[in-house]
């Protein structure tokens, strides 16, 4: 009795486990992944408690022999998971290859919950069980979908964001396209299995979902696993009459060479926006610079050269982002600021290469060729029916189609546990439900699970109370009090939000005894980002205040650098904060800024938010050669790197040479850099008045309302400019012109009138 409860809590717990991408909430699941990730961790590790349990009580759910030394899946995802431990132990920072961090959840200790969850679904759910998780599956695809669509169509009116791109409840459209990829061939593969027409329709609506969501998502990368799926599918679908097995070749060939040609067509086709995001990733097209293969390209790029720096076993999971700064192109800058930070290289082999070197890649790769090989030698077994080969090249379908579009993306969360479900699955197919059973087949099965020996009773109770003691701990410590955590951070960040600065502060100092792996990310990051803005928005009215915002984001970041102690963004942050603390006076903040600065230029030697800021140190020391110099080591890096102009622009301003800040500033704008816009404007404004050079700064403003006539902003900042320098009938003016292009702050302009009365 106690044995079918067991194996119902598994069943329906994996049915739990495929709604997780549903799972929302903006305090306790946010990130997305993190909270759908520690849901999942935990309820893996309660059911393998059950699935020892019975391991221990019954032979016949011991481990088969067989599944361990004969199953090629089993073994050849054992051996990759091996090698990436290895990459863990002799990876650059394995605190982090463990762990991850919230934003992604990946890491080593989540990677075993996916291997547990392929040898627990793998071992103990039957047939009639993989019908209900599919069906399961089907509900929460449609779901999924509607999300989507939603999304994108705004049918009921701010009932949800509405996004171009779509992103689900899964929170990025990259995810949402690479999950519904997963399941779209699957789908139509039970569509064309099912003899129930209530499972037909549920399964015809779901792979209809899926498509949607692919199309919506507009995943270049999700296309090409589409087109490629769809071909495998087509050639490998089990026709009885030779015609239709030869129109079905024909038209997978004909599926790829429309793809091919669409190739040759992009010209044409890319006038259409619409289209052109299609075909965008292709380097023929005349608009590949506005594609995202350029900075794709140059991010693999330096892929490959971190890959050589550790070729055997790379630099451990989830640091990419390391051998990504080391080797950073300053070409990305070209793209926004969003293209010059990464943690994975959006193609999964040079991710792999990268975190677990030579030796990894070849594991990944050659776990790919097993699969897809035994697939097509149960595909050609005699014995198999014709349902069954719809279903294998379903399977093969999805496992390509995953296979290629992984070359552009990247695995997630949600990705990676449907992914070993399906695998799990194919064992199941593999191995139960392909070859017809016959008398012989099943008294071998028998005496099989007859023939293992029972372990003692002690040893038994022995390995339960270890194994449940163990679980307990994980449970508690690795995932519930990171998940509560997560939610005070939450809730604490919406403090900060609504204006309870001191409620948010005070939860800040009480959650920094809650220690969690993830402290980084909390207090690193999120509080000290938010000091850090708290500091900038008053230093201007109250500096004391200010410098001790700063310097409590300074020890928050210090404190828990270990967790990340090679990540650039620490040390750039920190010269941003002691830059800060310099510009408000602080005694031995200047050196400190370098210090951390010349840190950060050691880890990324080429990029420039570094080298920027090193800069801005210069600039307030007046030491206006070595601004120069570092501008012009930008320019050489990269002359698009509007930014570099800008900073001699204000080098200029400083030495009082403002022709030539005026030609920089033109250069800077023809780099695609608005001036006046935030932050600049007010750095040119600072740096002027600090200067006392309010003609220049009257012509910026000026130029600001010429370039943007319907913006009140440059009129309140020339009639503020002209009341200091005492020019009351053009301060008069611009208050007037205020009032027309804004009626509704006649108050104000009353009041600023009247102060220039006194």
């Amino acid at each position: 009795m106690f044995q079918k409860l067991n194996l119902k809590i598994i069943l329906w717990s994996l049915v739990v486990i495929v709604f997780l991408p549903l799972l929302l909430s903006p305090f306790l699941f946010s990130p997305p992944e993190f909270g759908r990730g520690v849901i999942f961790r935990i309820i893996i590790e309660l059911i393998f408690i059950i699935w020892i349990t019975l391991v221990l009580s019954d032979q016949k759910y011991q481990p088969n022999p067989s599944f361990i030394f004969s199953s090629s899946i089993f073994r050849s995802l054992a051996i990759y998971i091996s090698i990436t431990g290895f990459s863990v132990i002799f990876g650059i920072h394995p605190f982090f290859s463990l762990w991850s961090e919230p934003g992604r959840l990946g890491g080593y200790f989540s990677l075993i919950h996916y291997f547990l969850l392929f040898i627990i679904a793998g071992s103990v759910i039957k047939e009639k069980d993989w019908e209900k998780i599919w069906t399961g599956t089907a509900v929460a695809g449609i779901l999924v979908g509607l999300f989507a669509i939603e999304q994108r169509f705004d049918f009921f009116k701010n009932f949800l964001t509405a996004f171009a791109r779509p992103p689900g409840p899964l929170g990025n459209p990259l995810i949402l396209s690479a999950w519904s990829l997963l399941l779209f061939f699957l789908f139509l593969g039970f569509v064309l299995t099912q003899k129930s027409l209530f499972k037909k329709t549920l399964f015809a609506s779901a792979a209809s979902f899926q498509f949607f969501s692919i199309l919506l998502a507009q995943s270049r990368s999700a296309y090409l696993g589409l087109v490629a799926g769809l071909g495998i599918f087509l050639l490998f679908y089990p026709a009885g009459n030779k015609k239709i097995k030869k129109w079905l070749m024909a038209s997978s060939l004909v599926i790829i060479a429309i793809f091919a040609l669409g190739v040759l067509l992009i010209p044409s086709l890319t006038k259409n926006p619409e289209i052109a995001r299609i075909f965008t990733f292709l380097p023929s097209s005349k608009n590949v610079q506005a594609a995202s293969l350029v900075p794709r390209l140059l991010v693999w790029q330096a892929g490959l050269k971190g890959f050589l720096d550790k070729p055997i076993l790379g630099w451990g999971p989830e640091n990419f982002s390391i051998a990504f700064d080391k080797h950073f192109n300053p070409g990305l800058a070209s793209f926004g600021y969003v293209e010059t930070y990464f943690d994975r290289a959006h193609n999964t082999l040079i991710d792999t290469a990268v975190s677990s070197g030579i030796l990894g890649l070849a594991g990944y790769l050659a776990f790919f060729v097993i699969v897809f090989r035994q697939i097509h030698k149960k595909y050609r077994a005699q014995n198999i029916n014709g349902e069954n080969k719809i279903l294998l090249a379903a399977v093969g379908a999805t496992l390509a189609g995953y296979f290629i579009q992984n070359i552009f993306n990247f695995d997630s969360v949600s990705t990676y546990i449907f992914f070993f479900l399906i695998l799990a699955w194919l064992e199941f197919l593999l191995n139960s439900k392909i070859q017809n059973p016959t008398p012989e087949t099943e008294n071998s099965a028998v005496k099989t699970a007859n023939s293992r020996m029972p372990l003692p009773l002690p040893l038994s109770a022995g390995i339960l109370i270890l194994s449940a003691l163990l679980v307990f701990y994980s449970i508690f410590k690795f995932n519930v009090n990171p998940l509560l955590k997560n939610w005070e951070i939450n809730r604490t960040t919406n403090f900060l939000k609504k204006g309870s600065y001191q409620l948010a502060l005070d939860n800040f100092e009480r959650l920094t005894g809650q220690a969690t792996m993830f402290d980084h990310f909390y207090h690193a990051l999120n509080e000290g980002g938010a000091l850090y803005d708290m500091a900038m928005a008053i230093k201007n009215t109250n500096k004391e205040e200010a410098i001790k915002f700063l310097k409590k984001a300074e020890k928050r970041v210090q404190d828990y650098n270990y967790q990340r102690p090679f990540y650039v963004r620490n040390y750039i942050f920190l010269g941003s904060i002691n830059n800060a603390l310099y510009e408000l006076g602080e005694t031995g903040a200047e050196d400190r800024a370098k210090k951390f600065l010349e840190k950060a230029v050691e880890i990324s030697p080429k990029r420039h938010q570094a080298w920027l800021e090193l800069a801005n140190i210069y600039l307030i020391s007046n030491e206006q050669q070595k601004v120069l110099a570092i501008a012009d080591k930008l320019i050489n890096f990269n002359p698009d790197i509007g930014e570099a102009y800008f900073i001699k622009a204000l080098s200029y301003v400083r030495t009082g040479n403002i022709d030539e800040a005026e030609s920089q500033l033109e250069i800077a704008q023809s780099k695609k850099l608005d001036y006046f816009g935030y932050p600049y404007l007010g750095r040119l404004a600072e740096t002027a008045l600090t200067m006392n050079n309010n003609d220049f700064l009257e012509k910026i403003y000026l130029e600001y309302s010429d370039q943007y006539p319907k913006n009140i902003q440059p009129h309140q900042l020339l009639a503020a400019l002209y009341r200091n320098t005492k020019q009351i009938v053009k301060a008069k003016k611009e208050a007037q012109i205020i009032l027309e292009l804004e009626p509704r702050a006649s108050k104000q302009v009353g009041d600023f009138l009247n102060s220039l009365e006194k």
